[in-house]
């Protein structure tokens, strides 16, 4: 099938999604960044350069040598994955600061994510996607979908992480929730999840909370809409059972060379369709392309 058959069949989809209470958007960073919130290569390289200055700010006092300031250097030019990182930064910071720092470990995100104000208000593709009854469930630290969501005078509820799905909303999901799947700046740091001690944590070594979201999806079976998400993360993409009706959109290559690029997209179609039961739109070429596209969207659902 066509994209137009695709996209005609999304539109359906999602409408029917909505009536049934069923639909959950999941928001990853590539939407934020247009107000610039970092993509996940930025965050860590802010994160690394806030803890190295905290720790100079304190090596007097604590009589630290010049090691434990060139190490985040080190860290941060280092070849190993970006979760890795922070598992080196927090255990340095273990060292430095003690029990301390775990009462001090979000400090950087509520600076960032929290009180820095954004370079726009208004995010477009969010904005469009506000108006949608659904349940939002996002990767990001933020909390723009909230205030959309607000701006419009609708009801919506911030679950911090995982923990607070499990304990407050008794494992299930609903219109106005929004899920912040690895929590925020003012989540329990116990249920944070930067690292990879923190992914291990959260789907391998104690994973009830995850579980739960998981049964949910079981016995629910929303149809599912990423946007701005890499579809990189094999633990979101578990959630999805066979059989449920799963988009997501993304930017297509336009390497100048239209056999390969349209057998670039067939090979990405195919194996999402078969490995995550996920049906890839292609919303055009460029970054700037999406909120046009999305806006476009939700009106055709609107009009359903």
């Amino acid at each position: 099938m066509g994209n137009d058959v695709y996209y005609e069949k999304l539109v359906n989809d999602v409408t029917e999604a909505i009536n049934q209470l069923k639909l959950v958007i999941f928001i990853g960073a590539g939407v934020s960044i247009a107000q610039g919130y970092p993509n996940w290569n930025n965050y860590i390289e802010h994160l690394i350069k806030y803890w190295q200055g905290q720790v100079l700010s304190e090596s007097g006092e604590k009589r630290l040598g010049r090691e434990h300031h060139i190490v985040f250097d080190l860290i941060s030019k280092s070849s190993i994955s970006n979760k890795r990182k922070v598992d080196l930064v927090n255990y340095e910071l273990k060292t430095v600061f003690g029990e301390e720092f775990e009462k001090r470990r979000l400090d950087f995100e509520k600076g960032y994510f929290k009180n820095l104000l954004p370079y726009s208000i208004v995010n477009q593709t969010v904005e469009s996607l506000a108006g949608l009854n659904a349940i939002f469930i996002t990767s990001n630290y933020d909390y723009e979908i909230e205030n959309h969501i607000k701006r419009l005078k609708n009801a919506v509820v911030t679950i911090n992480d995982l923990n607070e799905f499990t304990k407050n909303k008794k494992g299930k999901l609903q219109f106005g929730d929004v899920l912040h799947i690895h929590g925020t700046p003012d989540c329990d740091v116990k249920y944070f999840v930067s690292s990879s001690a923190d992914y291990s944590k959260t789907y391998l070594r104690d994973r009830d909370n995850f579980e739960n979201l998981v049964t949910w999806f079981k016995h629910t079976k929303p149809t599912v809409l990423f946007i701005g998400a890499g579809l990189e993360e094999d633990e979101i993409l578990s959630l999805l059972c066979e059989g449920s009706r799963n988009y997501a959109l993304m930017k297509s290559e336009n390497t100048g060379n239209q056999r390969a690029d349209e057998h670039y997209r067939d090979v990405v179609e195919r194996f999402f369709s078969s490995e995550n039961h996920t049906q890839i739109i292609w919303y055009g070429n460029k970054f700037e392309d999406l909120p046009t596209f999305v806006e476009k969207l939700v009106s055709n659902i609107n009009e359903k």
